[in-house]
């Protein structure tokens, strides 16, 4: 298994859990249903406004060729999306984490261990900017697991497609010590300062 880049996104939710094993798994739902409109978007409006219009009409095989290549592009977007598999496998009992990413061309990921890790760090969005002005509405809170050196940073999201708003702070706290116990790791609130 080939190693990550540096600043590799993680985009994980709390799939199945257990007394010995949580397995954390993107949701590719909301990437195949991106890539499906983006289809339907260039593939419609060539096939209904392009298509149909006159061979007199001055632009017709500049817009043909622009909307082909950007509905190709979607298809191939698509069958990444489809084919794009991430998880992540905590296990208690020999106290490993296993990360792993599929792509249509590509195998990567890494096998650390629990003491690998410092703490989840739990942090929300900032609300007001430097000045005092309201920047976020609803901001939500975030969930990172980071590294003993401080270069690894993973972020999870609780098993729900809602994230935590910001008052339900009750719960976001819940599922961190949820996590930290699990790991045998601090939970570590941030509190955002300007």
């Amino acid at each position: 298994m080939r190693a990550l880049p540096k600043h590799h996104a993680y985009n994980l939710f709390l799939e199945k859990e257990s007394q010995y094993l949580m397995v954390f798994k993107n949701k590719r739902t909301y990437s195949i249903m991106l890539g499906l409109a983006l289809c339907g978007f260039f593939w419609g409006i060539y096939l209904l406004f392009i298509f149909p219009t006159p061979e007199a009409f001055i632009y017709k095989t500049a817009l043909t060729n622009a909307f082909l290549l950007m509905g190709s592009i979607s298809l191939l977007a698509l069958f990444y999306f489809i084919s794009a598999y991430e998880s992540l496998t905590l296990r208690k009992v020999n106290r490993t984490i296993i990360y792993e990413y599929y792509s249509v061309s590509d195998k990567r990921g890494w096998k650390k261990h629990f003491n690998d890790f410092q703490y989840i760090q739990m942090y929300k969005d900032p609300e007001f900017n430097a000045n005092g002005m309201r920047i976020n509405k609803h901001s939500i809170w975030h969930f990172d697991l980071v590294g003993a050196d401080d270069d690894l940073r993973v972020t999870i999201h609780p098993g729900t497609l809602k994230p935590f708003k910001a008052w339900q702070e009750e719960e976001a706290i819940a599922f961190a010590e949820k996590i930290a116990q699990f790991m045998e790791i601090k939970a570590q609130k941030l509190i955002a300062e300007f």
